[in-house]
């Protein structure tokens, strides 16, 4: 049996300006513990009631819709460092949630439950930001840069003035890993003894009459919205400023000495220069969840999500 919702998203512009776009639920109550501590815009939702059991189904199973958890993506921005680092994956933090389904068992006997996400799909657009910020003072050093007409290579001996530079992309999401939980409602805790391998789950329900329990879709290792390759993005800081990204030394040399055959750089400016996601966001197609309870099979499948994380404010002028 196939069920279908649409989730209604808010104009991108509009979401764009509040810092992130959330394709969030209807009103009614799903009863998850951070529910009433987050500070989001509701987004409107059609209307659905849950529909009966399949013959034979132990569960009453809600259509998908986009996460509310309190790792939800649609409730995050670009701010949300640690969510973004997560995302990228270059951090120790749990995934990110994207797609969560409701699922209320109809009797007290144990459910066996599998679940698989047919490998979703979509597109991103990220920018990357770059800028070096300058130490206070002048470095006064005494840098060997060339002897005998051949370049030592020290970095300190760069002339180059550090300049910003604003790297823009987007594309379809060839990179990313995604998993399937079972959140038990009544403790907000991940349903223990869970058996699972990359977008397939099997779990044993415990024996509990109507018990409301949440399927969750979580995503991590979205690489293509970092796109280093050597360097893991982190939280990092720099002139007060946080952000996702990396940092590195960089020098300019502009006072030099010249000593026989050998070229040496006297004194210099010390930099910081950091690269930094400065804009990202992702645009799903529609998720399905087949789901098996009690030997009878089921596919829900959810409307296409966008999630736009707004601009970060990371150091300098330039940004």
């Amino acid at each position: 049996m196939r069920k279908t919702t649409t989730l209604k998203l808010l104009p991108l512009a509009l979401l764009t300006a509040c810092g992130a776009v959330a394709s969030d639920p209807s009103s009614d109550d799903l009863g998850a513990p951070d529910r009433d501590t987050l500070d989001f815009e509701d987004v409107g939702v059609e209307p659905t009631l849950p529909e009966p059991p399949a013959p034979g189904s132990p569960l009453i199973i809600d259509a998908p819709r986009a996460a509310t958890t309190a790792r939800s993506l649609f409730l995050s921005s670009v701010h949300d460092h640690d969510k973004v680092v997560s995302l990228v994956g270059g951090g120790a933090e749990p995934a990110v949630d994207v797609l969560e389904q409701r699922i209320v068992t109809t009797g007290a006997e144990p459910v066996t439950l599998e679940l698989s996400i047919a490998p979703p799909s979509g597109t991103f657009s990220r920018v990357i930001a770059s800028d070096a910020i300058q130490a206070t003072y002048p470095v006064v050093e005494r840098v060997l840069c060339e002897t005998g007409s051949i370049a030592t290579f020290d970095p300190k001996c760069d002339r180059k003035t550090p300049q910003p530079a604003s790297t823009p992309m987007s594309g379809a999401i060839t990179a990313a890993r995604w998993r399937l939980w079972v959140m038990d409602e009544a403790t907000g805790a991940s349903v223990e003894g869970c058996s699972a391998i990359g977008t397939q789950l099997a779990c044993t329900l415990p024996g509990r009459a109507v018990a409301t329990y949440r399927i969750v879709a979580s995503v991590d290792s979205v690489a293509q919205l970092w796109g280093n390759a050597t360097t893991a993005a982190g939280v990092r800081a720099l002139a007060g400023k946080e952000f996702t990204g990396a940092t590195e030394p960089q020098y300019q040399c502009w006072d030099w000495e010249v000593s026989g055959t050998s070229l040496y750089c006297r004194t210099r400016y010390d930099f910081t220069r950091y690269t930094a996601i400065d804009h990202a966001s992702i645009e799903l197609d529609p998720l399905r969840v087949t789901i098996t309870a009690g030997g009878v099979e089921s596919t829900h499948e959810s409307a296409a999500l966008a999630w736009d994380g707004g601009d970060d404010d990371l150091p300098g002028a330039q940004y």
